[in-house]
């Protein structure tokens, strides 16, 4: 901003932007009456060891009272105030006690449970509370600490209504918590007019689109804090006011804004005397009272009034934050945050203070990272600053000095199209400004002008560069490269292994910063500052502290005279780092403590050196036996002091090559290549060789390997061959043989193989001996015992009857082994005809008793019958006798039989008449 206040008319403008606050003013107000308000202020001429805070909240955070106000304090009669530590633990039972938790539906339960809250209540917005806020909600401060949980609703407003005011002069506090404000692109969000606390927690404000300062936070009250909340995609579009998410005019009061997120809010619309400024936050004339502290908060995509031309393009400026006509007393402690891609139209693409006194003191940032930021100049004047503007207001002749302290801030990539591409002071007329500067890393950064590439100060005594920078140059070009700070592989946001977040729980993120180079320009080249912690809350090494917003530590892995064989990197991570794909140095980066895994030499770095052996490592580089603590695998904390870790080597020897040969020079085993190092002691080893015997050994089979090719030749005898035998035998158990025995023969050493047998009516149940093996020069025998099988008997009736199942002849009963055949036969029986079959009259005996049917039918009596009693029919089953006639020797006996029946008949009748006769 460049002498953005000059004579005009501006009464009725600024009486309507500060209406809320009850200010007046008079309609016209010149420069010199504006120069005679500066020069009344109060003026201090502070060094900057005087200024730099030495804790990470700064003077803001400490001189805010507990963050609920529930432990009781005394007034002392100096007015001081002192812990009454006898009444801790009381009001913390008290508010155990009293504490309740209460579900409401309506905003008018809201607004009852609030006036009739207790110390710690909590009031959650139960299923059925509205989420379309048609009138806007107040919402009361009591006396005590209360708690609104909003249950993870979305609360959306519509075009000009305002959704949420917190007011009152209660002393207690109101945490609004879970829950999301949307505009849906219409309507502003919350205003804060409290005297005491008004807290958002975990609360997204979304989408506001208002004609008002601050569409999506108006704050006024005493004491505000932002936790822990997103502010996403909220615009101010009307011309003359500016703050695209949250404004502020004339407070008076503690604002604290701690990790959340600033992301795509925008200030579209110019105004004359103000209006356009501050993309995401916005604060009018702050009285010398205010305090402000943005910790650990990230800013994206913010922009104010992008592409601004006409007269009051001016006005378009600070990309994500304005502080506007700040005086001596106002307190901005901005530290651990990150600023990416905002955007002004005009100065300051991320951040634009303009002060309105002598400022000596309570300004500073610290542990910041400012990234691709860009100040479009649009006013076309010098000083823009790609990512902070400093503009020192007065009237022409006031001669205002204003003094910011930076301090361990990153400055990379960002871009003002006119002079100071990081950070451009200047003031209007007589009234200068510039900065002290302190550990701050500037590099990349772009401008018009070769020497204020980086910075573009103005002449005030006290500013400079006090030590520890890197890339100041305010008039003299720096020679800094990227490379010489970040490596020379591609760097950009990461999360950099930090624990720290920002936003509400829906969308949290880690803040994400820049990782520098280990052992290049920035790393342990710093002053020792009063900050002990980066902006990722790590430690700062003692005495040898980075340049910049990140501190790195590492473990450093020296090839020590030759390489390592890697895959080349695409971008540096802020883990590993080393160069080009046959590096002579490995890096391990992290934070001090952390730990790291001791890489193996060979398998993951693939060590090499000509003629050498990798052993492991060591932290003497002229060590020739590595250290047992850094073996491969050991786990190591990285140090403050950084460790470097050196490869030990040792010289590769000749080969010492061992022969195997007969006695005529013919090699009989492959030969075995020994290797090692110079110095060290080789052993050679004898082969056993089937059928040959060692005889002697030329050359020394143990000795030292040295830079000479060795050789060792083991010369053998051919041996005579012998043949061995083995005889399997075939036994049951009980030792009787079941087959002929088998005799195997071969050469002794030779392998043999002795088969087992199947043996019918036999299982086999183990061998004695062994079945496989080598000929020996004594009679091996082999013995397969078998256990008999158990025979099982299957039985066949036959039976013979006529149709009515009477016998006609005796059963035959059949008898066979249980899996072999049997056959029925069929037969003639005088007096009747063969019928039919019943039953199987073939087939296989079986366990199970089988039964098989001859069914007859009796021949007629009166009919001549052309059977033959003593002849079997024709179509019989048995074959044994057939229809043949009798052989020779058969009539013999037929007569015979006859005879002996005459001779018994003779002889009965004889008794019988001897008889009669007695």
């Amino acid at each position: 901003m460049k002498g953005k206040l000059k004579t005009i008319s501006i009464g009725l403008v600024v009486c309507n932007l500060l209406l809320p606050f009850n200010i007046v003013f008079a309609d016209t107000i010149s420069e010199s009456e504006m120069a005679k308000t500066g020069s009344s202020m109060e003026e201090t001429t502070n060094t900057i060891s005087d200024t730099v805070d030495t804790t990470k909240t700064s003077e803001i955070e400490s001189s805010e009272t507990a963050t609920t106000d529930t432990i009781n304090k005394e007034a002392e009669p100096n007015g001081t105030t002192e812990t009454n530590k006898e009444n801790i633990q009381p009001a913390a039972q008290q508010m155990a006690i009293q504490a309740a938790s209460t579900t409401i539906d309506t905003v008018a339960d809201l607004q009852t449970a609030l006036s009739g809250a207790s110390e710690g209540d909590t009031i959650t917005l139960g299923d059925n509370f509205t989420t379309n806020i048609t009138a806007t909600m107040t919402l009361t401060v009591p006396n005590v600490n209360v708690t609104i949980d909003g249950n993870g609703k979305t609360l959306t407003t519509s075009n000009n209504i305002r959704l949420l005011t917190i007011a009152g002069n209660g002393t207690g506090s109101i945490r609004l918590t879970n829950i999301t404000l949307s505009g849906a692109n219409g309507g502003s969000g919350a205003t804060t007019t409290q005297t005491g606390k008004a807290i958002f927690d975990n609360v997204v404000f979304d989408s506001f689109a208002t004609g008002g300062d601050g569409s999506a936070l108006h704050v006024g009250g005493n004491q505000t804090e932002i936790v822990n909340s997103t502010f996403s995609n909220n615009i101010n579009s009307a011309t003359g006011y500016s703050g695209g998410a949250i404004a502020g005019k004339g407070f008076n009061g503690q604002l604290t804004v701690k990790n959340s997120k600033f992301i795509n809010n925008e200030n579209k619309a110019l105004g004359s005397v103000v209006g356009g400024e501050g993309g995401a936050m916005f604060f009018y004339n702050p009285s010398a009272n205010a305090k402000f502290l943005i910790e650990n908060c990230y800013f994206e995509g913010n922009k104010a009034v992008e592409n601004a031309t006409g007269s009051a393009a001016k006005l378009a400026d600070g990309g994500a934050i304005t502080f506007f006509n700040i005086v001596q007393g106002v307190q901005i402690d901005i530290n651990g945050s990150t600023f990416y891609k905002n955007i002004a139209g005009d100065d300051g693409g991320a951040i634009l203070i303009q002060t309105n006194s002598n400022i000596s003191s309570g300004v500073t940032l610290y542990n910041n990272t400012f990234y691709q930021n860009l100040a479009q100049g649009a006013d076309a004047s010098a000083n823009s600053g790609g990512a902070i503007q400093i503009y020192a207001n007065g009237s022409p002749t006031q001669g205002n000095k204003a003094l910011i302290d930076y301090v361990n801030n990153t400055f990379y990539d960002n871009e003002a199209t006119y002079r100071g591409g990081a950070i451009g002071s200047s003031g209007y007329l007589t009234n200068l400004s510039a900065g002290r500067y302190q550990n701050n890393l500037f590099v990349g950064n772009r401008s018009n002008g070769a020497g204020y590439n980086n910075i573009a100060d103005s002449s005030v005594a006290g500013s400079g560069d006090l030590g520890g920078n890197i890339g100041f140059d305010n008039g003299k070009a720096s020679t800094v490269t990227v490379a010489d700070v970040f490596g020379v592989y591609p760097v950009s946001l990461i999360p950099n292994s930090s624990g720290i977040s920002a936003g509400a729980t829906s969308d949290n993120t880690i803040i994400p910063t820049l990782p520098i180079a280990p052992e290049k320009a920035a790393n342990q080249k710093g002053t020792i500052s009063n900050y002990t912690v980066d902006q990722r809350g790590y430690s700062r090494s003692a005495d040898l502290t980075d340049i910049g917003a990140t501190e790195i530590f590492w473990i450093k892995y020296d090839s020590n005279g030759g390489t390592f064989s890697m895959n080349e990197l695409s971008a540096y991570d802020g883990t590993v780092y080393y160069e080009g794909t046959e590096p002579t140095a490995y890096y391990q980066v992290s934070y001090d403590g952390a730990q790291e895994i001791v890489p193996s030499g060979v398998d993951n770095l693939k060590a090499h050196k000509e003629n050498s052996t990798f052993l492991g490592w060591s932290t003497d580089a002229a060590a020739t036996q590595p250290d047992v603590n850094y073996s491969a695998g050991t786990s190591l904390n990285i140090l403050a002091s950084n460790i470097t870790l050196y490869a030990v080597w040792a010289v590769q020897a000749a080969d010492v090559t061992v022969h195997y040969l007969d006695e005529a020079g013919k090699t009989i085993a492959d030969d075995v290549v020994l290797s090692g190092n110079v110095g060290d002691t080789y052993t050679s080893s004898q082969k056993v060789i089937a059928g040959y015997t060692f005889k002697e050994v030329q050359g020394a089979a143990t000795g030292t390997f040295t830079d000479t090719a060795q050789e060792v030749t083991y010369v053998y005898t051919k041996d005579v061959p012998k043949e061995g035998k083995v005889i399997v035998h075939y036994v049951d158990e009980s030792g009787k043989e079941l087959a002929k025995d088998v005799t195997l023969t071969g050469t002794v050493g030779t392998d043999y193989k002795a088969d087992q047998k199947a043996i019918a009516g036999y299982t086999f149940k183990e061998f004695k001996g062994q079945a496989t093996g080598k000929y020996e020069e004594t009679v091996q025998e082999v013995t397969y015992v078998y256990t008999k099988d158990i025979v099982k008997e299957g039985k066949v009736i036959v039976h013979y009857v006529d149709e009515s199942g009477k016998e006609l002849a005796k059963d035959v009963t059949l008898t066979g082994t249980v899996g072999t055949d049997y056959q029925a036969d069929q037969k003639a029986i005088a007096g009747y005809t063969f019928k039919e079959l019943k039953g199987q009259v073939t087939g296989k005996y079986t366990e199970a008793t089988q039964e098989i049917t001859y069914v007859y039918t009796k021949n007629d009596d009166t009919k001549p019958s052309n059977s033959d009693d003593t002849k079997k029919l024709p179509n019989t089953y048995n074959n044994r006798t057939g229809n043949r006639l009798p052989r020779t020797g058969e009539k013999q006996s037929l007569w015979l039989t006859i005879g002996g029946g005459l001779l018994l008949l003779l002889g009965a009748s004889y008794l019988l008449k001897r008889k009669k006769s007695q």
